[in-house]
């Protein structure tokens, strides 16, 4: 029943035996690439792309967002982790959002804590300068680069909300119009706020003209910001959460990512016998889509930020409560909304990216505005776009995850590297809200469990749970899959064949016996992997 890549284009995986960048936007890798080249390490070419991304994929991950990675240093076999997530700003209560939490404008956005993030990475691991590795974000941003069609196709599909913010519209809507594929987009406020972080590091935006300019808007469209919120904050850095699967050990995003999802989901599996069988199976698409409802389920009831709230994930991951929500999985039928595991004690829009060096180093990363084009705010003459991520709140006082001033949310954000003997052996992640972990563990099983290579396990077609019984599933299946699906209790709703809501993944393997380093992008992305 396993079709593999038998539906996509014959492309991929890239190989070498040295180095290898796999990103959602072709000017990234080159620039990684460069980096490398040029004897920067793995660090230093994540520095590059993230800034470069978030210029040349504005929608997805720009300046005023966030930022996650995931580092393996080979010298040392350790794998750390970088949460550069923003707080809720000063006056951003409960009581203030009594009406409910907006999508769009500056009272959807938190601290963007994506420059202190990329720059905390460079300062512990980075062998570079700061304005070295920025100077082709601040090039492209200044001088111009041509539209892809996907950013020409998301400018046209949200252009209501981008005319609905003047700063914004003014740049990526000119003279009013659709931009179409090939014109060059220039962004000459956002060239210097790059070139002012450039030289005065992440005091260039928290405490320069950015920081004053945010504040400004903010007091003009009713925001909740205070003078104190972007000097103060700060990023964390910490060891990621871990789990064993199939003898491999799979690292994580701490709270307040949702990469313990992944690791609970992956728990739930191992209790199964999967190895060799296809990941088009409707015995295994069915317990993965359980295992994701009861995981889900989990985190909406316990996680928050671990900083202001008891949330201590290593109880969702003990083999007792695993072994008990194992158990909860009837294999011939469907759950609509399970409730969550009871613990004994306990104490939107996106792009991925990863990159391998000579040395063994490893970066996974993962940036984002939440929703595409974020809050919808450019923050006048900065040409910074803001995040939209306090709709990760919830309104429920008492809740682990409710707003509060200073507050981390609760992300979607997360990615992974796999170990094997203390040596990695699989970089990856994926956009997608939501869906982010639900495509990491398609992916992830498909090459532990099913022996893929990282190419074909990003060409499977692929489903997502979004409530209750409903179950998206690519057209690319074979019809008895959604029959039998359906006969369980699922309500399957069939979608495109690579539909971009599934997740748009960057994945790196390594070969411990050869060292060939094989880099994969996923079709429903416009990105490439390339190295030697």
């Amino acid at each position: 029943m396993m079709k593999g890549n038998r539906w996509a284009p014959s492309q991929g995986p890239a190989m070498g035996r040295s180095v290898m960048v796999a990103t959602a936007q072709p000017l990234a890798t080159q620039a990684g690439l460069d980096v490398l080249r040029d004897g920067g390490n793995a660090v230093d070419a994540a520095v590059c792309i993230s800034m470069l991304l978030a210029v040349t994929k504005p929608m997805r991950c720009q300046v005023g967002g966030d930022v996650f990675y995931l580092i393996y240093w080979a010298e040392t076999g350790k794998v750390t982790a970088i949460n550069g997530s923003g707080v809720a700003p000063g006056t951003a209560t409960l009581e203030a959002y009594a009406s409910g939490l907006p999508d769009r404008g500056i009272r959807a956005s938190a601290v963007p804590g994506f420059v202190d993030g990329v720059l905390e990475a460079r300062n512990r691991f980075g062998s570079r300068s700061l304005q070295q590795l920025m100077q082709p974000a601040i090039g492209y941003a200044r001088d111009g680069f041509p539209i892809s069609l996907r950013l020409a196709t998301l400018i046209a599909q949200h252009a209501d909300v981008l005319r609905s913010f003047p700063a914004t519209g003014e740049i990526f809507l000119p003279s009013g119009r659709l931009p179409q594929p090939g014109e060059i987009l220039q962004q000459q406020d956002l060239s210097r706020t790059l070139e002012a972080i450039a030289a005065d590091g992440r005091d260039g935006f928290y405490k320069g003209a950015f920081a004053a300019a945010l504040l400004k808007v903010s007091a003009q469209q009713g925001g909740h910001y205070t003078p104190d919120d972007l000097p103060a904050h700060y990023t964390v850095v910490t060891d990621p959460v871990t789990a064993s699967y199939r003898g491999l050990t799979v690292y994580e995003q701490p709270p307040v990512s949702q990469g313990h999802i992944v690791l609970e989901e992956l728990g739930i599996l191992e209790g199964f016998d999967l190895a060799g069988r296809s990941p088009e199976e409707p015995d295994l698409i069915h317990l993965m889509v359980e295992a994701k409802k009861l995981a889900f389920a989990d985190a909406r009831q316990y996680a928050g930020d671990p900083e202001q709230s008891a949330f201590a994930v290593e109880h969702l991951l003990t083999p007792g409560f695993l072994a008990e929500r194992r158990r909860s999985i009837d294999p011939r039928h469907a759950s609509e909304s399970p409730a969550a595991g009871k613990l004994e004690a306990m104490a939107h829009d996106t792009t991925s990216f990863a990159v391998v060096d000579a040395a063994g180093n490893a970066v996974a990363a993962i940036q984002s505005v939440f929703q595409p084009w974020g809050s919808g705010v450019v923050v006048d003459g900065t040409g910074v776009l803001l995040n939209n991520r306090l709709d990760g709140f919830v309104l429920e006082a008492g809740h682990p995850n409710a707003l509060h001033p200073g507050k981390r949310p609760v992300h979607t954000l997360n990615q992974y590297i796999v170990t094997k003997d203390s040596r990695p052996v699989l970089i990856g992640g994926t956009p997608g809200g939501q869906q982010q972990v639900q495509t990491n563990i398609q992916v992830i099983s498909a090459i532990v469990d099913a022996g893929c290579d990282v190419q074909t396990a990003l060409d499977l077609p692929r489903w997502g749970h979004t409530a209750g019984f409903d179950v998206s599933m690519e057209s690319r299946y074979d019809d008895g899959v959604y029959a039998e699906l359906e006969r369980r209790g699922h309500r399957v709703h069939r979608t495109g064949p690579w539909e971009g809501l599934m997740g748009r993944a960057a994945v790196i393997s390594i070969d411990q016996k050869t060292g060939v380093r094989m880099g994969a992008l996923d079709l429903r992305s416009e990105g490439a992997a390339a190295g030697w």
